[in-house]
């Protein structure tokens, strides 16, 4: 269910006010708060929940191009394998949730932070409710557009406008799974709203991802040392729990090759003369770090 598409009068759980932090209800195509903050819906079933002084001038997230190259790319099926794996954990993160108990005092939660164009998350919450899930599914993004593209496409999700950097406004300690894809990532944050006992999968890029590709095309390169900081980040409220690698090949055509550079932080240093000629498709290797962390 879309927390935002529902009757009103209803209660909005877990998203919290912004202002005040109390939690929200639906009324009149709005939701409001006990004090009486209000944040209209937007037509295409998103709400913008960043308060003026918590956003930042000049940064506003991916821009549509970016986003458009994204949901061409993930929706040709290219990175099916890690959703599938990512589908899989959630769905024994649920059940374990279950078998120990912890939902006996509030439903459960999958929030992406960082959900772009939705694609996971969307797909997370179709997938899973078909399987009988009761979750609530919720992506949170700092773009006002990736928000729109992402309601309009997959509406049986909430999405949310925030910053990961700031504040993400969901209530304390109601989040059951958090995902995390090649996002930014706040500590503070993830404690705060992640539950005792809940989950946290991020998913980094392997030093193997794209290899040929970013050295024929001058892309950027991963960065050294960047699970070793994760883990390090999140360390005094997680546990490390499980760490697995996926690694495939994926065929990719000029088309496909675009988009993947234009999907990402490249799209803002690639260099000139790095287009991909038209031709047989390159063969890359896609190769993800997946680290599953257990709030203390």
């Amino acid at each position: 269910m879309n927390l935002l598409s529902t009757d009103d009068a209803m209660d909005a759980w877990p998203l919290a006010c912004p202002v005040c932090e109390a939690g929200l209800r639906r009324k009149q195509g709005a939701l409001v708060c006990p004090a009486g903050h209000s944040f209209d819906v937007a037509r295409e079933g998103y709400v913008n929940l960043l308060p003026p002084q918590h956003r930042i001038r000049g940064i506003d997230g991916d821009v549509p191009a970016m986003l458009q190259a994204r949901r061409r790319f993930l929706e040709a099926g290219h990175y099916r394998p890690l959703l599938e794996k990512l589908t899989a954990q959630v769905a024994d993160s649920l059940h374990d949730r279950d078998v120990r108990g912890l939902g006996s005092t509030h439903g459960a939660c999958v929030l992406e932070v960082g959900c772009g164009e939705g694609y996971y998350v969307g797909h997370l919450a179709n997938d899973l409710r078909g399987a009988g899930s009761a979750a609530e599914f919720v992506g949170a993004d700092l773009s006002k557009s990736a928000a729109r593209l992402a309601a309009k496409h997959y509406p049986e999700t909430t999405f949310i406008v925030a910053d990961v950097h700031r504040r993400i406004y969901l209530q304390d300690s109601r989040v059951s799974v958090l995902l995390d894809v090649f996002a930014p990532r706040n500590p503070v944050e993830f404690a705060r709203i992640v539950e005792p006992g809940g989950t946290v999968l991020i998913v980094i890029p392997s030093a193997l991802h794209l290899g040929n590709l970013r050295t024929e095309l001058g892309l950027l390169d991963i960065q050294a040392g960047k699970e070793t900081r994760v883990l390090e980040q999140l360390g005094d409220e997680f546990r490390l729990a499980d760490r697995s690698e996926l690694s495939f090949p994926i065929a990719l055509h000029a088309d496909a090759v675009s988009d993947l550079v234009e999907m990402g932080p490249n799209h803002w240093h690639r260099p000139e003369g790095s287009a991909f000629a038209d031709g047989d498709a390159v063969t890359t290797l896609a190769s993800f770090v997946i680290l599953r962390l257990e709030r203390h």
